[in-house]
């Protein structure tokens, strides 16, 4: 997207009026985006929602799952097991925030970036909303409408279809053009998942090992911003904070 193409999406802001966008690759490529973005606007007020990131590393498999089947994370490949998945250094790093929310911090200073958490907006999303407002300097009392859930993920309706269908393209997709790898895997998607499908449940094994991968990033996390996070070490396994 060139520049013009980038202002031209806030053309319908009127005067007074607060306006900002929001992107879920900012926090991990922050020490690629946050200089670009300070040399932009030094006086931007920034934003983080993070979740428990063994949760957002389901949510994520189960989402890139119906998109690209077993070519994950990066459209071509094996199949990938949970455990490989969140191996993937670009998978991985989506969920370390530990490590790249200092870079904002350092750039932008401390009291222009507000840290919030899914679980206290599954909670309390009218406390949230309000000190998002504060934040950015729109009255607490403003009322939030909640727009329409679009692009919602699916998940495996026909699993045996499924199988069978991913064991034939697999040897098709290295022989195949971009153009109909896409084409294909939507056609995957708009028949055999559905919204009401199947979501993928980690086992047992698969959670714990998930959350001995992310304790270290968590650990450093909860001490950085004063934060009991014990159910993203597994202490307790709803999504709360």
């Amino acid at each position: 997207m060139s520049r013009s193409e980038y202002t031209a999406l806030f053309a319908q802001k009127v005067e007074d009026q607060v306006a900002g966008e929001g992107s879920t690759y900012y926090l991990h490529l922050a020490e690629h985006v946050a200089p670009l973005m300070a040399a932009d606007n030094p006086d931007l007020k920034l934003i983080f929602c993070l979740r428990d990131p063994v949760e957002r590393a389901r949510s994520h498999y189960n989402y890139s799952f119906s998109r690209m089947g077993p070519y994950m994370p990066n459209g071509a490949g094996n199949p990938m097991s949970f455990s490989e998945f969140i191996r993937d250094e670009k998978m991985f790093e989506m969920g370390n925030y530990a490590d790249h929310l200092p870079t904002f911090f350092d750039i932008f200073g401390r009291d222009r970036v507000l840290v919030v958490f899914f679980g206290d907006i599954r909670e309390n999303r009218s406390k949230v909303l309000s000190d998002i407002c504060e934040h950015i300097g729109v009255d607490p009392r403003f009322e939030y409408r909640k727009p329409e859930t679009t692009n919602l993920t699916k998940y495996p309706k026909y699993h045996r279809t499924i199988r069978g269908f991913d064991r034939i393209f697999s040897l098709a997709y290295p022989h195949l053009p971009a153009r109909a790898r896409n084409a294909i895997l939507l056609k995957r998607r708009e028949l055999l998942f559905a919204v009401d499908g199947d979501k993928y449940e980690l086992t047992e094994e698969e959670r714990a090992d998930a959350y001995e991968l992310y304790r270290p990033s968590v650990e450093k996390l909860q001490s950085m911003l004063d934060r009991d996070l014990s159910g993203w070490l597994g202490a307790d396994r709803t999504d709360r904070t």
